[in-house]
């Protein structure tokens, strides 16, 4: 079972989305956004969080685009 730097319920801040770093962010207007982790998963050996509260881009997001703001009290 993997290890994941964010949990279910954990709000988190996107600090890049799609960055290239020949042309910088993709879609600066993410950077900054907070949202609840609502899934998370490990795909090729990287851990990816589905977000609650992005209405503008449903996606997954990988650990080095996010920063932890605060932690759900819940998780065990």
């Amino acid at each position: 079972m993997p290890k994941y730097k964010f949990n279910i319920g954990d709000k988190v801040k996107i600090v890049n989305y799609g960055h290239n770093s020949s042309i910088g962010d993709l879609m600066p207007e993410l950077i900054g956004r907070e949202a609840i982790v609502r899934d998370c998963t490990t795909t090729q050996g990287f851990n990816k969080y589905a977000l609650r509260g992005i209405r503008k881009k449903s996606s997954w997001y990988y650990e080095d685009q996010l920063e932890m703001i605060n932690p759900n009290p819940n998780t065990i």
